[in-house]
């Protein structure tokens, strides 16, 4: 009878707290499963904002491409006009270059002919073991920095060869396989080492 009598105080109180559990886990898993929406929401807002940033910046060099290819020769003014103008909608872009190829027989035409400032003298250059500038090396064909805007605290960027760079040089290789913007992997910037960046590489075609 005692051991009845205790059964009959247990198992209501089992009963109790097996009802209290679940409904504890029931409102736990609603709870993880409106948590889990608003974190996959957050994603696709985040996703949905890169997405139309990295759209904006295929556009803007898009123009600047065909602005090139139709040009038989485009000067700093130029490109400086065009540029500017875009730099306007977009803050994520720090900078527009452009990146002419030049094999090595016209390396030193090529030289000569930018070397238009006795007090900066321009050179296609590349960076030594110090992190200082140096000369390139012999290679079959260079990528160097014609024009940077805006060229205020830019300005250490003209002559770099990208294609001295590892990481930048495979982004070049790949926009010009391909025929197509090329993202580069994140790098330190030139202008600012502390900064990183990412290269949007778009490849001209043309005469």
């Amino acid at each position: 009878t005692q051991v009845r009598h205790r059964m009959l105080v247990i198992l209501p109180s089992l009963l109790i707290y097996t009802l209290i559990s679940i409904s504890f886990y029931g409102a736990a898993s609603v709870k993880k499963e409106k948590d889990s929406q608003k974190q996959e929401a957050k994603v696709l807002a985040v996703q949905n904002a890169i997405n139309q940033k990295l759209d904006g910046i295929t556009a803007h060099l898009g123009l600047l491409a065909t602005y090139f290819a139709s040009s038989d020769d485009v000067n700093f003014r130029e490109f400086k006009q065009f540029t500017s103008k875009q730099l306007d909608y977009s803050q994520e872009i720090l900078a527009f270059e452009w990146i002419p190829y030049v094999p090595a027989n016209k390396r030193t035409n090529f030289e000569v002919r930018e070397n238009t400032a006795p007090d900066k003298p321009f050179y296609i250059k590349e960076k030594s073991l110090d992190g200082g500038w140096q000369p390139v090396g012999a290679r079959s064909n260079y990528f160097p920095v014609k024009y940077v805007y805006p060229l205020e605290g830019n300005e250490d960027v003209l002559g770099f060869d990208l294609a001295s760079s590892k990481v930048r040089g495979a982004a070049l290789s790949k926009a010009k396989e391909l025929n197509e913007l090329a993202l580069s992997e994140p790098i330190n910037l030139v202008q600012n080492t502390s900064e990183k960046g990412v290269l949007f590489l778009y490849p001209v075609f043309g005469e």
